[in-house]
């Protein structure tokens, strides 16, 4: 019986992390991102990063008038920047 005790205690606390970093952010089942492709553009001279996006979407319900992208995970308490 200990070992039964010992086993599932080992298992429980293998497994809790993986539990504990699932993906919480909303899905939206009505779209499917197929590819998308991002093009960065640095330069040392000045502090800003241009970047264009190239998204192909897949809209698998018909009337579909608006779908957000979350690209930068903007909130308040990072004060308008991203990550």
């Amino acid at each position: 019986m200990k070992i039964l005790q010992h086993f599932f205690l080992i298992a429980t606390l293998f497994l809790v992390p993986f539990f504990l970093r699932a993906d919480t952010y909303p899905v939206n089942k009505n779209i499917d991102i197929k590819h998308y492709r991002f093009q960065l553009n640095l330069s040392d001279s000045v502090d800003v990063i241009y970047g264009t996006a190239q998204i192909i979407i897949l809209f698998k319900k018909q009337g579909l008038q608006n779908f957000r992208l979350d690209l930068t995970n903007k909130t308040t308490l990072r004060q308008g920047n991203g990550n």
